[in-house]
């Protein structure tokens, strides 16, 4: 509360602070990434309903909506492992002396890896269920 006065000074600087940037940027990023798991699961449904009534041959040129929701899971969970990864690398040490890759003391499933193990057992339950619902309305 402290700070709002001094967004009138200089709004840049006591606001839009590098802090802020970053979790606006990677909010953003969240929105955008969910959005496109929530229209696929929507045309999934659609196209599940219209399946009985239209030819599979007439469907645009895109692919599958199963096929498009099982490269977005597996694109975002690369991005994950290779992230956490990132994390593990002590990145001080090698910019300040010696250009020589060490890791960080950290726990199997700290700095990231436990959430990702939880991305990747609920995306297989998601893809799973994806799976039985198309089995089912064949």
């Amino acid at each position: 509360m402290a700070e709002i006065p001094n967004w009138l000074v200089n709004f840049f600087r006591y606001f839009l602070t590098p802090d802020f940037s970053l979790a606006s940027m990677v909010m953003l990023v969240t929105w955008l990434v969910s959005g496109s798991f929530a229209e696929i699961l929507d045309e999934m449904n659609l196209s599940n309903l219209m399946r009985l009534e239209l030819d599979p041959g007439q469907e645009k040129g895109d692919a599958p909506a199963r096929e498009r929701l099982m490269s977005l899971f597996f694109t975002m969970g690369t991005f994950l492992v290779v992230l956490t990864g990132l994390v593990r690398l002590d990145i001080r040490t090698w910019m300040l002396n010696t250009y020589k890759l060490t890791f960080t003391n950290m726990l199997a499933l700290a700095g990231g890896g436990a959430s990702t193990l939880v991305f990747f057992l609920l995306g297989m339950a998601l893809l799973s269920q994806t799976r039985y619902i198309d089995l089912h309305t064949r």
